[in-house]
């Protein structure tokens, strides 16, 4: 074990929110990663691993940076959890890590990264659509579906409609920063689409 793993490993250790976060060790990592002779190589969704000593040693980089967000920090387990999400769903671990969160052990996604996935999947003929129903999101007659016609068959896909009875029934409406007070119709869309 290199003097930088069992520096990373100590801080890892120590309680959320103590751990300081410096440069010169993310410098380090990064530098122990190239400096291998691995086949880390850069492409279009930046590095991507192709063992597990490359990515832990990926992995811890990215929790001993300030350029990841807060709740991976510290957290070089999370940033596997991702790294391997992210090859899977081949897109970006950075946009996995911004859009996922963790619901009781149960790893989730915000309808932003899902919208992404549907559009460039290429099993459709266009990206997703909505149909809308009422003019004023704020009324109680507004609801909001998506759609979209599949490139094999030419079926066309409806979602469930999505309505303010629905909304208040799941209590979306009345949690705490709940962003449908303030723009409705955008969170109609986004529960709509996934």
């Amino acid at each position: 074990m290199t003097e930088t793993q069992k520096e990373t490993q100590q801080n890892n250790n120590a309680p959320d929110g103590v751990q300081e976060v410096q440069e010169d060790r993310l410098k380090k990592l990064f530098e122990e990663l190239l400096e291998k002779k691995s086949n880390l190589a850069m492409n279009q969704n930046g590095f991507e691993p192709t063992n597990m000593d490359e990515a832990w040693r990926f992995a811890q980089a990215l929790a001993g940076s300030g350029m990841v967000p807060d709740k991976y920090i510290g957290k070089p387990r999370d940033c596997l959890v991702v790294l391997d999400l992210a090859k899977r769903l081949k897109c970006s671990w950075l946009a996995v890590m911004q859009h996922v969160y963790n619901v009781h052990g149960r790893v989730s996604m915000e309808a932003v990264l899902v919208i992404a996935l549907t559009n460039q999947s290429r099993m459709f003929v266009d990206p997703l659509e909505y149909e809308v129903r009422g003019g004023d999101a704020r009324k109680p007659d507004f609801s909001v579906r998506a759609f979209a016609t599949r490139k094999s068959t030419g079926a066309v896909l409806h979602g469930p409609w999505i309505d303010w009875p629905l909304v208040k029934g799941e209590g979306w409406d009345a949690k705490a920063g709940s962003k449908w007070k303030t723009m409705p119709e955008q969170m109609f869309h986004y529960r709509a689409a996934s």
